[in-house]
């Protein structure tokens, strides 16, 4: 499943906010700006003919064509017509159309092809019966190149104000969030490791995410210990079986050598026998594995032949594939078969495996045990054509005492064989590869580092 990113999804939720909210406010903030500069000067254009209305009344003497009335005030131009429409005295841009017929509303917007203005018209009595026309003109084409100019500006800066917005906070949510990814690195490593003796570090934020830190300890302290009793409880269980199963074969070894016994109590004994043997074996892994996995644990470590171990261990097994008629191939590839690790510990790996692969063999089937190396490494494959393992139970058969269901009824196992495969592997820094079809076999692959060249 592919993993999705908390803080891309934060940073992508937080980043459209900021847009939607930068938007509405930057647009509003513009169309009101822009809408009170217009109403402003409206405002303005209507005051200047008004003012210039009333110099007109109380200086009359300067009235219609003395130039010292002011016809300029405050980017207001102010024009005075006579009824037909001629300018009589004033100032009129120099692109403004002259033929702009007079009319009695409010402020008109004219326009050219390079210029906007504001209009306004006020017509008024002079000496009762003389009509005049005051006009006010009040150029807008500044504010309107200054509000494309911004909306130029804002466009481009705009994303790049988002983008960056976007990159801090992508910083500051990944360095909030990186407890969370040093915490899901360590339960990662624990669960790996299978060593429940790690801790995650518990920051002294005293956040939210120390106090998961805190209560991920906690829930391992409580793992470990319970994990511990019952690793406690099988070795001890192990030891205290271990004298009286000793006992019973004693003296189920001793009737059958020593004493004369009929069929019957004969074949009884064999019985007890076979499962006190069978016990035997069981208590031996448990005492294995329980030393295994102390802390304290480390394998003896010994330079010997590998190819001459695993010839040693094929040969051995022969016999018992011998009785399905299965053929064991040994396949031996190594040119330095020189090899530092705890010899015990791999003849069991051999013995477990190929054992296994003879228990859920088919008659007249093949084994395939075979070494090579390459890099420093050397790599053990053992091969079947046996039963197989469902592909459902693949990722079980690591597990202790776990036997697949179908094999169960003729299994003589106690499902422990490839949990202290594992675990030898393990032990010896390498790694194991399990692939199966069922009904067609099953192939192991081991990969294990010559230890002679690593730190023991």
């Amino acid at each position: 499943m592919k993993k999705k990113s908390i803080k891309r999804r934060i940073t992508l939720w937080y980043t459209l906010v900021l847009v939607i909210v930068l938007s509405i406010f930057l647009g509003g903030a513009f169309l009101a700006s822009e809408q009170y500069s217009k109403t402003e000067m409206k405002e303005e254009l209507i005051d200047e003919v008004g003012d210039l209305e009333e110099d007109i009344s109380k200086y009359p003497d300067y009235f219609p064509s003395n130039d010292l009335l002011a016809y300029y005030d405050d980017g207001v131009m102010l024009g005075i017509y006579n009824s037909k429409g001629d300018l009589i005295n004033g100032i009129i841009p120099d692109d403004f159309p002259i033929d702009h017929p007079f009319v009695k509303t409010d402020v008109q917007e004219v326009s050219n092809k390079t210029d906007k203005w504001y209009v306004y018209d006020k017509v008024f009595i002079w000496n009762d019966d003389e009509v005049y026309w005051i006009r006010g003109i009040h150029s807008y084409s500044e504010i309107s190149h200054l509000v494309d100019m911004l909306t130029k500006w804002i466009l481009i800066l705009f994303p790049i104000l988002i983008s960056f917005t976007a990159f801090v906070g992508y910083l500051m949510i990944s360095k909030s969030l990186r407890p969370v990814q040093e915490i899901t690195d360590k339960v990662n490593e624990i669960t790996h490791s299978a060593d429940l003796s790690l801790r995650l570090q518990e920051s002294e934020s005293h956040d939210e995410l120390s106090y998961l830190a805190e209560t991920f300890n906690d829930m391992l302290d409580n793992i470990e210990d319970q994990f511990i009793r019952e690793k406690q409880f099988s070795s001890d269980a192990a030891h205290e079986l271990r004298t009286p199963i000793s006992v019973i074969l004693s003296h189920c070894e001793y009737m059958l050598q020593d004493m004369e016994l009929n069929k019957e109590e004969r074949e009884e004994i064999e019985i007890m026998y076979e499962k006190s043997q069978y016990m035997s074996n069981l208590v031996d892994a448990l005492l294995l594995i329980s030393r295994t996995e102390k802390k304290n644990y480390k394998i003896n470590l010994d330079e010997f032949d590998l190819s001459v171990l695993a010839e040693s261990v094929v040969d051995d097994m022969e016999i018992e594939a011998s009785r399905k008629n299965i053929h064991i191939r040994f396949v031996d590839q190594l040119e330095d078969a020189s090899f530092v690790g705890d010899m015990t510990l791999i003849i069991r790996l051999f013995t477990n495996l190929i054992s296994n692969s003879i228990k859920y063999g088919k008659e007249n089937g093949n084994i395939l045990v075979q070494l090579q190396e390459e890099n420093g490494l050397i790599t053990l494959l053992f091969e079947d054509n046996g039963i197989g393992i469902p592909k459902e139970s693949l990722d079980k058969i690591w597990d202790r005492f776990y036997q697949v269901e179908t094999s169960r009824a003729n299994s003589q196992g106690f499902g422990l064989g490839l949990f202290m495969v594992r675990r030898i592997v393990q032990l010896h820094k390498g790694t194991i590869e399990v692939s199966s079809s069922f009904g067609e076999g099953t192939r192991f692959v081991i990969t294990l580092p010559k230890l002679s060249k690593l730190e023991s």
